[in-house]
């Protein structure tokens, strides 16, 4: 058996299956066997059976797997799976069935995906307002956007402000990296897009009013305290390496007033050509339409 973090069959990463189910489970506001999501399987796919047992639909759950060889394994099972990254997924996402979950088990630091991701679930409409998102990353040295893994933990900037004002001091963990994806990464995608919205400034180039990024703050750190956060930190199965997890709630109303300025459909390809990420248009419409078939099919034979 593989060790370190190639493993994910260990009694930590067990408990941490267990409270992020149990998470998902308590802050989803549709009824469980109705809710629809994705998550990250692996060939050994571990989530399912826990899933299961917390009262999701075995047809709710569609996995999301990027290596070839563990989607073959994954198939041979009978699981559902869309062989793609998830940024894709999300992008493809068609029809009325919107996305009512997202565990992703991303076992790395911050990087520009990441955010991309974040970018993604606040801004599609294959989200549903409301989505609950599971991350789990590893505490390190992040190799994407560093301004955004370094801003908690510094006195003087706006996300250990926000951080100060909208969470518990229980709650509050300088190295969580959960944490600081949720708070510097939602300062990020807010900032850009009330820059690229021309939200905060009447004219283009303006400087902001205090009156106006006041507000803005104080929108944020409400939007932060309804998403209502969990955290949750585990080692490695080497014991050399520990995974912070965060699940909280998207919120859509938070960027109301930016959607209502800026048009996301031309607004994230902006955004990922700044980040220097490349999405296929349509790459993975025609998997996520196969396995949303598939889910109907087995939907009606249950």
């Amino acid at each position: 058996m593989s060790v370190g973090l190639n493993n994910y069959d260990f009694n930590e990463k067990e408990k941490w299956r267990v409270w992020t189910w149990n998470r998902i489970r308590e802050k989803t506001h549709k009824p469980i066997k109705d809710s629809l999501g994705l998550y990250f399987a692996a060939a050994q796919d571990l989530d399912r059976p826990v899933a299961i047992k917390k009262g999701f639909s075995d047809h709710n759950l569609l996995a999301v797997e990027r290596d070839l060889k563990s989607v073959k394994i994954l198939r041979k099972n009978g699981v559902n799976v869309i062989h793609s990254d998830l940024t894709s997924v999300i992008n493809d996402w068609k029809g009325r069935n919107e996305i009512d979950f997202i565990n992703a088990d991303f076992t790395c630091g911050i990087t520009d995906d990441i955010i991309a991701f974040l970018y993604m679930a606040y801004l599609c409409h294959s989200v549903s307002s409301g989505c609950i998102v599971a991350i789990n990353l590893l505490r390190g040295r992040d190799i994407g956007l560093r301004e955004i893994a370094e801003t908690v933990g510094r006195k003087d900037t706006l996300g250990s402000y926000v951080l100060k004002k909208s969470l518990s001091k229980k709650k509050q963990r300088g190295k969580h990296r959960g944490q600081r994806i949720f708070i510097c990464g939602l300062l990020w995608v807010y900032i850009n897009l009330a820059d690229s919205a021309r939200v905060f400034g009447k004219n283009k180039g303006s400087k902001y009013s205090k009156g106006e990024n006041r507000a803005s703050i104080d929108h944020l750190i409400r939007f932060i305290k309804k998403a209502g956060p969990s955290f949750y930190s585990y080692k490695s199965s080497n014991g050399r390496n520990v995974m912070d997890a965060c699940v909280f709630e998207v919120n859509k109303n938070f960027f109301q007033k930016v959607n209502n300025h800026s048009d996301s459909k031309t607004f994230i390809p902006r955004v990922f050509k700044k980040l220097d990420i490349n999405i296929n248009p349509k790459s993975a419409r025609m998997k996520v339409a196969a396995a949303k078939a598939v889910r109907t099919m087995r939907k009606g034979a249950t």
